[in-house]
């Protein structure tokens, strides 16, 4: 087996299984998922601060980072074989030596970039999100459906993974002594009990 053969079956497998078992995804540094449900400002300003000496190394720096991390990633090493062992094979005929090389390694970026990026972006936009659990609605406003008893105990809905879930909701201690609670009002998640489906809520995020 040649060297272009073996790098195009090479790549071919280490595609398929990606493909298959679902981790095609772009390894980005900060592309983590985030949290569904809060969002984080932005404060703008209408002057420019300067920017600090070294700047402009700092950024270059960071660039070479990212695209050095880009290539290490699984999915473009595979599709690099691939491009890089289809092109030499098909013409080994005719070129040969360190220009067959040079074109193969072109057909390889030509590979990656035209064909195998685009079609990997397409399919992780159809990739579900993680589940979110009942403690990622801390700090979350809730929505109450029962007014509160004398003991701080009611009735409360939210939203979780896009449905509206019902709970039993009590109030911190130290807003009890206020007015009573009732159905319309709005609270926020103070604590969150997941083994027995209840929160505690409070008039504040806390």
């Amino acid at each position: 087996m040649d060297p272009f053969t073996f790098t195009l079956a090479l790549g071919g497998v280490g595609l398929l299984v990606m493909a298959v078992s679902g981790l095609g995804h772009r390894l980005h540094p900060g592309s983590g998922p985030g949290h569904a449900h809060h969002t984080h400002a932005t404060v703008k300003t209408g002057a420019k601060s300067p920017a600090p000496p070294g700047h402009g190394v700092h950024a270059g720096v960071a660039r070479v980072s990212r695209a050095f991390l880009t290539i290490l990633s699984p999915r473009v090493a595979f599709s690099l074989l691939v491009g890089f062992g289809a092109t030499g094979f098909l013409l080994k005929a005719v070129f040969g030596g360190p220009v067959l090389i040079a074109v193969a390694g072109a057909g390889a970026v030509c590979f990656e970039a035209v064909l195998v990026r685009p079609l990997f972006n397409l399919l992780s936009r159809f990739a579900s999100e993680p589940a979110l659990t009942l403690e990622s609605t801390l700090g979350d406003e809730v929505q109450v459906v029962s007014g509160f008893d004398a003991d701080g105990h009611g009735l409360v809905s939210l939203e979780l993974n896009g449905q509206i879930v019902q709970l039993l909701g009590t109030l911190v201690p130290e807003d009890r002594a206020g007015a009573r609670v009732r159905a319309g009002e709005t609270l926020y998640v103070r604590d969150v009990d997941a083994e027995r489906h209840r929160v505690t809520v409070g008039r504040t995020p806390g």
